[in-house]
C-alpha cells in the first residue's frame, strides 16, 4: 500500500511538472493561465486520490495496531481510536482473570475452638459441594494441595451438628499481571478510564485500588438521579 501510494504521487508530481514545462517554456503561455491550467487536475485530483489516501493511511495504523496485539474488526477502529476522550472497560475478563481466588493474608479467624487460618481453609474445603461445579466451591477446594480429606466425623450423608462461624475468606478475582499497565498507557495519552463493574461496589473499589486508579466510583443508581433519569429506574437499578 505504502508503495503504490507513493508511486502515485510521483506520477502525478511528474505530470505536473510536464505540463508546466510544455505550457510555459514550449508553448509560451502566460505564467498565471499555467496556473489557472495546473489547478484543475490538482483539485479534481486531489478530491479523487483523498479516499485512497485515507484508506491506507488507516490501513497502515491498523497494521501497526495489529503488530502490538491489538484485533481491529474495521478499519475505521483507527480512527475511532484517536477521537476517544473516555474509555470503559468491564471489570471481569479484561482487567481480571476471571478465576477466584482466595487472599490468604486478609482471612479472618473468629472460632474458639480454630485458632489458625489453615484449619478454617481445611473446614470450608470439607464444607464445600463440588458436585455442584459452583465456583467458590471449586476455588475453596482449589486451596489444598490433596483436596481428597476425609470426613472426620461420621460420613458425608449425614445431618451433621449445627453451623459454627470459625472464620472469614476473602474472595477476589486477581487483576491480569499487564492490567496496570494497559491502564496507564492511556492515562498518559490523555484518555480517561472507566470500569464497568456488575458486582458490589466495595469490589469494584478493591479492584480499581489494585490497579491503581483510585476509589472514586459511584453505582448507576446515581449516575441516573445525576442526568435526571426516573426515579424508578434509578431505584430498580439500586437493587
Amino acid at each position: 500500500c505504502r508503495w503504490r501510494s507513493g508511486t502515485s504521487i510521483c506520477f502525478i508530481a511528474i505530470g505536473v511538472l510536464v505540463e508546466l514545462i510544455v505550457m510555459h517554456m514550449v508553448q509560451h503561455r502566460k505564467y498565471r493561465d499555467v496556473i489557472n491550467n495546473l489547478s484543475v487536475p490538482l483539485i479534481g485530483g486531489t478530491s479523487i486520490a483523498m479516499p485512497t489516501v485515507l484508506a491506507v493511511t488507516m490501513a497502515i495504523g491498523c497494521h501497526r495496531l495489529s503488530q502490538q496485539g491489538a484485533i481491529t474488526t474495521r478499519i475505521t477502529a483507527y480512527e475511532d481510536m484517536a477521537r476517544m476522550d473516555v474509555l470503559c472497560s468491564d471489570k471481569t475478563g479484561p482487567l481480571t482473570l476471571n478465576k477466584l481466588s482466595v487472599d490468604k493474608n486478609l482471612i479472618e479467624v473468629f472460632g474458639k475452638d480454630v485458632t489458625d487460618m489453615d484449619t478454617v481453609i481445611l473446614l470450608a474445603v470439607r464444607a464445600a459441594r463440588v458436585e455442584n461445579q459452583d465456583a467458590i466451591a471449586a476455588c475453596i477446594v482449589g486451596m489444598l494441595g490433596d483436596p481428597k480429606e476425609e470426613v472426620p466425623e461420621k460420613t458425608k450423608e449425614s445431618g451433621g451438628g449445627p453451623w459454627k462461624f470459625v472464620g472469614l475468606l476473602p474472595l477476589f478475582d486477581p487483576p491480569r499481571h499487564d492490567s496496570a499497565e494497559a491502564i496507564r498507557l492511556p492515562l498518559d495519552l490523555g484518555v480517561n478510564v472507566k470500569i464497568i463493574v456488575g458486582d458490589q461496589l466495595a469490589i469494584g473499589m478493591e479492584t480499581a485500588q489494585r490497579l491503581g486508579m483510585g476509589t472514586n466510583m459511584y453505582p448507576s443508581s446515581s449516575l441516573l438521579e445525576s442526568i435526571g433519569a426516573s426515579p424508578s429506574l434509578a431505584s430498580l437499578l439500586k437493587n
